[in-house]
């Protein structure tokens, strides 16, 4: 086992060393990612109304723009969105099933372990994330257009503050195009059931730097 660690260590020592070599540091340098965003589900229980919610896993998209002061650190804004299906449940034996809105906005430092192409990372960061359950409210707005009127109505929904943890890998393919995939973790101001929110994801993402 030591003898594996020890040669995985010197193969990323000298990559790193080629890595510098070859001009390709990310230090000083702006980058940019389109992602591919598996959620988990999750499942809350009230134990003051016997009232649940049941939240489906589903599949998004997100993209980041960020700067790298330094070959190991990355600061970064993340958007990433997801429209999970969602299942209440209420007291009286009564359900709505609908689809959701997530939105979340997150600014991110992102700490690579190694300065060489291929190193692993953890990041943490805080933002806002907005929900919209896409349930009306019952309160319907309209306004004329040029050969009919428009009407929509407003939804419940909810926007706050939240943050975030995430451990990855990522590999430069060359100086300009990198790809990265990470666990993470999100946690909602918002309160549901007397608890916080966790969202648990999987991202893989393809990027560009400059």
């Amino acid at each position: 086992m030591f003898k594996n660690t020890l040669i995985i260590f010197v193969a990323l020592s000298i990559s790193s060393i080629s890595y510098a070599e070859n001009g390709m540091k990310r230090a000083n340098t702006w980058e940019a990612s389109i992602a591919v965003i598996s959620q988990d589900g999750a499942n809350y229980t009230s134990s003051n109304s016997n009232s649940a919610l049941s939240v489906e896993s589903s599949s998004g998209w997100g993209f980041s723009l960020g700067y790298n002061p330094s070959n190991h650190l990355l600061l970064n804004w993340e958007f990433a969105t997801t429209s999970p299906r969602y299942k209440v449940t209420a007291p009286d034996g009564g359900s709505l099933s609908q689809k959701a809105d997530i939105y979340e906005n997150q600014f991110n430092a992102t700490w690579h372990f190694f300065d060489g192409p291929f190193t692993p990372y953890v990041k943490a960061g805080m933002g806002w994330t907005t929900v919209d359950s896409n349930v009306s409210t019952g309160e319907v707005y309209c306004s004329p257009g040029y050969y009919y009127w428009y009407c929509d109505s407003s939804t419940y929904g909810d926007s706050g503050f939240s943050y975030n943890a995430a451990v990855g890998l990522r590999y430069d393919i060359n100086r300009n195009v990198f790809v990265r995939g990470s666990v993470e973790s999100l946690w909602s101001g918002s309160d549901i059931a007397g608890e916080t929110p966790q969202i648990n994801t999987g991202k893989i993402e393809l990027g560009f730097r400059i």
